[in-house]
């Protein structure tokens, strides 16, 4: 595997912030162009029954990344809390989930803010109690290999920001105006993403490259006014917050599946589609096949072609559409 800098991917993360922002641009106009239109109904509209083919791709991406989030949190409670086996962190995960998932966006919403409120403080306890653990000189500045460096920052950083799929679906449900969420969304989680990268890179030196979770690491080995294990907070922190990604991506991949069969026969879709993913992740969960799923969800390639591509094309597609109906009007 390649090695990667802190530098580099705090360099990578900043031009991925940019990337991500032109990335949307064609999405943007897509939404503006079809007045907010749910985006299979655009599928449909604009390409035709390929809009199915569409449909589906989102719809399986939404539910790997799914499966893929609860298996990659189960592995990471059993690794550190170590009370139970990962059959019971993958069942408990399940549970919040599809409980979640069952009560729709509202559910999905008021859960995420709270945990979104706990997150900020858990942020801003990091940077007090880190400020003291801090080095500066931990920071190494990129040398020979800027451009293979940066380059790999920026795979990295878009290939991981998978959530940026559910903005585009989740389009239509936006009262605050899809751009200016757009934007505040990409901001945040490079904000974020860099915070703790810095933070983590700053406290933890070298030794970070060699843990599976260096922010976790550095949590651990902080204190706050005399407190320390501050990490075991971060545990089920983290647990729901990979409960509220999993739910959203769990509702939208079964939304999208559910406009592709008759309204009679929508009811055990949900349901059915959960049996299948709980099969999945169990098996899944225990093995080292999670990390296949997980590469496939966090890959560039993937990423790339729900957000840019298949907008950009169906955008086109439209605005032909649309010259042709007012030519043949004409």
């Amino acid at each position: 595997q390649e090695s990667l800098t802190p530098m580099g991917y705090i360099v990578g993360a900043t031009i991925g912030l940019l990337v991500q922002a032109a990335i949307l641009v064609p999405f943007l106009l897509l939404n503006r162009h079809s007045q907010n239109e749910e985006l299979m109904n655009t599928a449909l509209r604009s390409t035709g029954k390929t809009g199915y083919a569409v449909t589906v791709l989102y719809a399986a991406f939404c539910l790997a990344a799914a499966a893929s989030t609860m298996c990659e949190i189960a592995y990471f409670m059993d690794s550190f809390a170590r009370d139970y086996d990962v059959i019971f962190y993958i069942t408990v995960i399940f549970v919040i989930t599809v409980y979640m998932a069952r009560h729709g966006l509202q559910t999905i919403a008021r859960v995420g803010f709270i945990i979104l409120v706990l997150l900020l403080f858990s942020l801003l306890v990091a940077g007090i109690g880190g400020v003291s653990h801090m080095n500066i000189y931990n920071l190494e500045p990129l040398a020979s290999d800027f451009w293979n460096e940066v380059w790999m920052g920026t795979r990295l950083y878009l290939s991981n920001n998978t959530e940026v799929v559910l903005l585009i679906l989740l389009a239509n449900h936006l009262k605050t105006g899809v751009g200016k969420t757009a934007l505040g969304f990409i901001g945040a989680s490079a904000a974020a993403s860099i915070f703790t990268m810095f933070l983590s890179s700053t406290v933890l030196g070298t030794f970070q490259e060699r843990v599976a979770f260096p922010f976790y690491t550095m949590f651990a080995s902080i204190d706050l006014f005399g407190f320390r294990r501050l990490d075991v907070t971060q545990l089920y922190l983290w647990l729901m917050i990979a409960a509220i990604k999993s739910a959203a991506f769990l509702y939208v991949g079964v939304r999208n599946l559910e406009g592709l069969f008759p309204v009679n026969k929508r009811r055990p879709l949900f349901w059915i589609v959960s049996v299948f993913i709980l099969a999945a992740i169990l098996c899944l969960g225990s093995s080292t096949y999670r990390l296949i799923l997980g590469e496939a969800v966090r890959n560039i390639i993937p990423v790339l072609l729900l957000t840019f591509i298949l907008p950009l094309a169906m955008l086109l597609l439209s605005i032909i559409q649309k010259r042709r109906n007012k030519h043949d009007q004409a």
